[in-house]
């Protein structure tokens, strides 16, 4: 008899606790989002989920917003996790975190899309950085790069680690922009996937190192740019229409201006050929094929502080 006592004040004792538990994290919660709700007071919040061990809660707005936050505190982590547009074609079902707890899923009306969380200091350095708005982002797979494509369509490369800026514009889309559904790294991650609505464009990544040097030669920057297959030569198109070739490590030129495009918007594509010894140029009018020739034993010049290439 004593034996049966024990037994159900230990299961009651049990149950309260328990039930003393969930009402004390039901609490936390309803805390946490009332300082959410407060930052977010000029819209409505939607949906909202928090993952399994309560670090995080994501939410989506009236506005359309995806944003993430920290689910101790109510401090803003992401405020643009993405971005989505309200309508009978395209409705947010619901929205959730991945087992492992590192992306974001989204469910619509058209299927599950992904959304990888970024660390959060980086992304707080990146934001400073760009100062606009990021629709879209993903993380290379060892976490050493970061590509973003913000609200005015630019697409950029960040170190992953620091935050610092490694390509800032790989390419620009312009309003086009929320026509691209997502941005992410090849599975080799040598390039940036561009999903739109007509097909998946190809970015090259190029390295950092020599494009900070380019920069220096071109203030106004670039429109498009290219590096060849053994990464030792890296093509260049500026705004002034003006086509130069660098030293693909050090990003020294080589042969600046070799050829001038008067309407840059005509020029749809610049790369190398496989062997990396012509430049192929595909405009609105056809296809411009230029060779180029590279002097043996040859070094850089003292007066120019360029290498003796040459544009056949």
């Amino acid at each position: 008899m004593n034996k049966t006592v024990t037994i159900v004040l230990l299961v009651l004792l049990s149950s309260f606790t328990q039930a003393m538990y969930m009402e004390k994290v039901d609490t936390s919660n309803s805390t946490v989002m009332k300082i959410i709700k407060e930052k977010k007071s000029e819209t409505t919040l939607l949906k909202t989920r928090q993952n399994l061990d309560g670090s995080k809660i994501v939410t989506f707005d009236s506005s359309g917003y995806i944003s993430l936050w920290d689910g101790t505190t109510g401090r803003s982590l992401d405020p643009i996790i993405a971005r989505y547009i309200i309508d009978d074609k395209n409705d947010v079902l619901s929205i959730g975190f991945n087992n492992e707890g590192t992306k974001i899923l989204v469910t619509t009306s058209i299927g599950i899309e992904e959304h990888e969380i970024v660390n959060f200091e980086v992304l707080k350095k990146i934001n400073k950085r760009n100062n606009i708005p990021l629709d879209r982002k993903s993380v290379s797979s060892d976490g050493s790069m970061i590509v973003t494509l913000d609200s005015r369509g630019s697409i950029s490369l960040w170190d992953g680690q620091t935050g610092a800026p490694l390509d800032l514009c790989m390419a620009c889309y312009g309003h086009s922009f929320k026509e691209i559904p997502s941005v992410t790294f090849s599975k080799e991650e040598t390039t940036i996937m561009i999903s739109t609505s007509k097909t998946i464009e190809v970015l090259e990544i190029i390295n950092p190192t020599a494009l900070k040097n380019i920069r220096k030669h071109l203030p106004f920057g670039y429109a498009k740019k290219s590096q060849s297959s053994d990464g030792s030569k890296i093509v260049t198109l500026d705004y002034e229409g003006n086509i130069s070739l660098w030293d693909g490590k050090t990003g020294y030129p080589l042969e600046r201006n070799f050829t001038t495009h008067l309407n840059t918007q005509e020029i749809l594509s610049l790369k190398f050929t496989d062997t990396g010894t012509h430049i192929i140029i595909t405009t609105l009018e056809g296809v411009d094929n230029i060779a180029i020739e590279h002097y043996k034993d040859s070094s850089l010049d003292r007066d120019t502080n360029e290498l003796p290439y040459c544009i056949q």
